[in-house]
């Protein structure tokens, strides 16, 4: 018996080794400045890998930085106001890949209609057990009645 459980322990350690050293490739650094025609760098564009949970904002320089497994993606740029932007990449792995990205703004960005909908707070109106009476205490000033 006290055989058996050293094997299990024995398999169970060598199987979360090897999970340990699987997850351990070397990752792929993709970094480059966001920009527009005019220079203008946007701050908080989206930038991201299509199909994958990788993605990051731009700084207010317009500089971003992803961290990845080496693969080809589909680098995606969005920001509102601009034509979202689509380059392929080959990420290898140790290397950093730098590519800058140039946004297009959209040929109408004046907006005919907005549309505002908001959620009012429901108010619970509190009821009384009692009778309540409202008297005009004018015409009780300056007088030695109780009220």
């Amino acid at each position: 018996m006290n055989g058996i459980k050293k094997y299990c322990w024995s398999i169970l350690f060598l199987f979360f080794a090897l999970a340990a050293v699987a997850q351990r490739r070397p990752a792929a650094v993709l970094s480059g400045k966001v920009t527009t025609r005019d220079n203008y760098t946007p701050d908080a564009a989206v930038v991201y890998l299509l199909d994958t949970d990788y993605s990051t904002l731009t700084n207010d320089d317009g500089q971003y930085s992803l961290t990845a497994p080496p693969g080809e993606y589909t680098l995606v740029c969005a920001r509102i106001g601009y034509v979202t932007s689509k380059l392929k990449v080959r990420l290898e792995a140790g290397k950093e890949h730098i590519r800058n990205i140039m946004l297009e703004p959209h040929s109408s960005t004046v907006l005919d209609e907005v549309f505002v909908i908001g959620k009012s707070k429901a108010r619970e109106i509190n009821e009384s057990a009692y009778n309540v009476v409202a008297i005009d205490a004018g015409a009780l000033r300056n007088t030695t009645l109780d009220v």
